[in-house]
């Protein structure tokens, strides 16, 4: 083989395997999804903007504006305008006297007639239309509020979840943490074993320790990739899209002392009540439409106009005015139904239906405002406990570091047995563990506070 076929063969096996490695590298690149670096407010705007619920609520908002912005039309008449061309099958024939001659005359009628109708009815004009028109327009505003509720409680769970994920992080922080300070502990059982310092068994005790962390630390983070699936479903993103958090920091709460005033905003402002006082408006105002209904005359007015052609056949002969006979006419018409007055009639029976859908409706009110009531002093009580369970754990966590470094420290020097580094670890780590649970319950406290109150999130806390 010649010099140059050599150099040849070289570079096609350089191109080939170039183009094999960029191949491997996209798609290694195409299997590994885009990490989407996120803070919660990027989250909460991208939730109001996809989520598909949230787009489903929307839509009904807008199935009720429609009405609401058309309701003058229930004054618009019902205008109909019918025409008919008939032909008969057979001609008419008629016998008629010449008063010339006095002679009988046969006249054939015409085979075709032609006639028209125009009418503009109005009916049911009554009070009620009035209540009507309202009704239409509480409904609407009800619907607003139900929309804006919607938009809230979706900020709030993805507030929530956003949270949740950063505990999710910090879990597994702390026990890969674990596992660092159980691989030491395997190193340092080893050189005891190896110097003849420690038994067998304590070797195999560090090495029990450190791979009974390996399944939880799978689990914790098998259980942050399905937050993180359902958290980028708020978002209105793809399922496997990966997120990268960004943290909160530390947080100084500022919780009003006085809870009679928070008590008070919550039972004035909380948007579900304020969902309940509207759909009670719109309730009374349907009651009082049929009322009016009922116990109020109605007027139907009309007018209608039918030109029929009588000047023979249509087809042969003159349009003329005097050709077309017109029937038009003006109705008023006032009706009024008793049976709404009688207390036995199935009307009536409806509308104290109505009344006791009305009454149940006030009692719920009164029975929310009282939950509300009892659910913000709850919150207010839970979140200062929470703030010195918090205190008090961050102390235990300084003196579990402090206790565990001591064991370990005698651990080394064959003073203390692997047992008790592997109580004081364990100690350590759910010290740690308990500190960020109970962050993560005074966030949700402080953000169904906040919820309650009907601030914007992060107003008790100082991160909007």
């Amino acid at each position: 083989m010649g010099i140059y076929k050599k150099i040849g063969f070289v570079c096609l096996f350089l191109l080939v395997a170039l183009v094999v490695f960029a191949q491997d590298a996209d798609t290694s690149a195409a299997s590994t999804p885009d990490v989407r670096k996120i803070n919660v407010n990027e989250a909460v705007r991208l939730a109001l903007q996809n989520n598909l619920s949230l787009q489903s609520s929307h839509v009904a908002l807008d199935k009720k504006k429609r009405p609401a912005d058309l309701a003058w039309n229930q004054f618009l008449p019902n205008v109909s305008l019918q025409g008919s061309l008939a032909a008969a099958n057979k001609a008419t024939k008629t016998t008629s006297f010449d008063p010339t001659n006095g002679r009988p005359v046969e006249i054939e009628g015409p085979v075709w007639s032609m006639n028209g109708a125009l009418s503009i009815q109005w009916q049911g004009l009554n009070v009620a239309m009035a209540e009507g028109i309202k009704q239409l327009k509480l409904n609407y505003e009800s619907g607003l509020i139900t929309y804006e509720k919607a938009k809230i409680q979706l900020e709030r769970d993805v507030r929530k979840l956003y949270r949740s994920m950063l505990l999710a992080d910090e879990n597994l922080r702390v026990r890969e943490q674990s596992f660092q300070l159980a691989e030491e502990q395997v190193r340092t059982s080893q050189a005891n074993y190896s110097a003849g310092l420690s038994p067998e068994l304590t070797l195999m005790q560090a090495r029990l320790n450190r791979d009974k962390l390996i399944p939880e630390i799978d689990q914790t983070r098998n259980n942050r990739k399905v937050t993180m699936a359902n958290f980028a479903m708020l978002l209105g993103l793809p399922y496997d899209t990966m997120f990268e958090l960004v943290s909160h920091g530390a947080e100084d709460y500022n919780i009003p002392g006085d809870t009679a005033d928070l008590i008070r905003n919550a039972a004035g402002n909380k948007v579900d009540l304020q969902e309940l006082r509207s759909s009670i408006k719109t309730m009374r105002a349907a009651r009082n439409a049929i009322r009016y209904q009922l116990w109020t005359p109605s007027l139907n007015m009309g007018w209608s106009l039918a030109p029929t052609f009588t000047g023979g056949d249509p087809f042969k002969d003159e349009w003329k005015s005097d050709s077309w006979t017109d029937r038009g006419n003006f109705s008023l018409q006032l009706v009024w139904s008793l049976n709404g007055l009688l207390p036995f009639t199935t009307q009536s029976a409806n509308l104290r239906d109505m009344e006791d859908d009305l009454r149940a409706a006030d009692i719920n009110l009164a029975l929310a405002i009282r939950s509300t009531e009892v659910e913000v002093y709850n919150q207010v009580f839970l979140i200062q406990q929470a703030k010195e369970s918090i205190e008090a754990q961050q102390k235990t966590v300084a003196l579990a570091q402090k206790t565990y470094n001591d064991t370990l420290t005698a651990f080394r020097a064959g003073l203390q047995d692997f047992i008790q580094v592997q109580n004081v670890e364990q100690q350590l780590r759910e010290a740690r563990l308990g500190v960020l649970q109970q962050q993560y319950n005074l966030f949700s406290l402080v953000t169904d506070l906040e919820y309650s109150l009907n601030v914007p999130f992060g107003s008790l806390s100082g991160k909007e």
